[in-house]
């Protein structure tokens, strides 16, 4: 009865980890699409765009904003309590640099994005953001899943 109380332990910690990495990871790309604003060219009267912005987007940044701080409070919040009562002190690192990396590849998610919908006239940046910023944001993801797939559900409880 007991190895299925830690198992079942296991199982929610596990869950509030990758929940915690989600919200971040969401988080992160909605506060890097708010600060980093909208930098289409003022004074062009027709910007040519590589991909537009969705119309709700454009109306409503701040509301992205704060529901992206939101996310991230949260899951720092749910990953600290949990990292710091019920998870081994080897495996406190690892979550917290799961969670380390959700968040950082949030932030370059929504720096990107918000890069790729920039109207401008004539040619714009966007091809040297894909070339440029499209890579690191790759590299980033497969380290972050990388690092999702080698935690280990039996290193979490003490």
């Amino acid at each position: 009865m007991s190895d299925h109380g830690g198992a079942d332990r296991r199982g929610r910690v596990s869950a509030v980890i990758s929940v915690a990495a989600l919200a971040l990871l969401l988080g992160g790309a909605a506060v890097a699409w708010w600060l980093v604003g909208d930098l289409t060219e003022s004074g062009v009267r027709d910007p040519n765009f590589m991909f537009r912005a969705p119309e709700w987007a454009a109306r409503h940044p701040r509301l992205i904003g704060i529901i992206g701080i939101a996310c991230v409070v949260m899951g720092l919040i749910a990953v600290a309590r949990v990292v710091a009562g019920q998870v081994r002190p080897e495996a406190r690192v690892r979550a917290a640099v799961l969670e380390a990396l959700a968040l950082a590849d949030g932030l370059v998610i929504g720096f990107v994005l918000r890069l790729l919908t920039v109207g401008a006239e004539g040619a714009s940046f966007t091809g040297l953001t894909l070339v440029l910023g499209v890579p690191p944001l790759v590299l980033l993801s497969g380290v972050l899943l990388r690092a999702i797939h080698r935690f280990s559900r039996n290193d979490l409880v003490a």
